[in-house]
């Protein structure tokens, strides 16, 4: 009698530790780091969706410039610069009536886009609407920009610069507002003034190299670009409401 006790309770804590050691896996594959077959097929649309939006936009240079879409890949490829460089380059290409190749290479060159576009004597409004045309997309990024006289207010402020030095340090280090922006959260972090991180920025370097070479902490650096940025949506947010809050004037009134 006390061996078939024994041996009922035995068997209910190698159930018992079995249930444990099944459920403890059933954790482990629900963690973000296992990748389920769910997980690999979302990875793998995601995957396929960015390859889609190449083929679209190589598709619509192809047809913007009349070369081939081959040639478009290839050059994108051979150059290793991005989609939104390539859709850039082509209407450069189409302005100054050379080849996307030849864009290119003088963009290698020269370094920046800007030099390329300074060249040509080509300015932002120019391109801008072009790029539009042929990647609509590339517009909605770039709403605070639409309205260059905003993001120097909200750069006042962040910055303690008044608008007019903001404006004079922009058009002598020829930068784009992004790129002020950029310096303006570098400066912030740094403790550097923003005319001598304005400095460090060259054609033959980028911003994170600016970054590196202020020694920044990076999570202070993202703190610093949120709170910009949180600025810059707040701004945009009442200029929008503004119109709408005007009283209206009862009917009948003469004022």
């Amino acid at each position: 009698m006390l061996k078939k006790k024994l041996l009922v309770v035995t068997l209910s804590m190698g159930l018992l530790v079995g249930g444990v050691f099944i459920s403890n896996q059933r954790a482990f594959a629900d963690e973000p780091g296992a990748k389920t077959g769910e997980h690999q097929g979302l990875e793998k649309k995601e995957k396929m969706s960015k390859e889609q939006r190449v083929e679209q936009i190589s598709s619509k240079v192809s047809t913007y410039l009349g070369i081939p879409k081959a040639e478009v890949q290839k050059l994108a490829q051979d150059s290793k610069i991005g989609v939104k460089n390539v859709v850039l380059g082509a209407v450069i290409a189409k302005k100054t009536n050379q080849t996307l190749a030849q864009v290119i290479a003088e963009k290698d060159k020269l370094g920046h886009w800007k030099q390329v576009m300074t060249a040509h004597k080509l300015e932002w409004k120019d391109i801008h609407p072009e790029m539009k045309k042929i990647a609509p997309h590339f517009g909605k990024k770039l709403g605070f920009f639409k309205n260059p006289t905003m993001v120097y207010e909200v750069l006042s402020k962040y910055t303690g610069e008044s608008t007019s030095t903001l404006k004079g340090l922009n058009e002598k280090y020829k930068v784009h507002p992004k790129g002020l922006m950029k310096a303006s959260v570098l400066s912030k972090v740094s403790g550097k003034k923003l005319e001598d991180v304005l400095k460090l920025k060259t054609s033959d370097n980028k911003w994170k190299d600016v970054a590196t070479k202020l020694n920044v902490d990076q999570q202070k650096l993202k703190e610093a670009k949120k709170e910009l940025f949180t600025k810059l949506r707040a701004e945009k947010k009442q200029q929008k409401q503004e119109p709408e809050q005007k009283p209206k004037h009862p009917q009948g009134s003469n004022q």
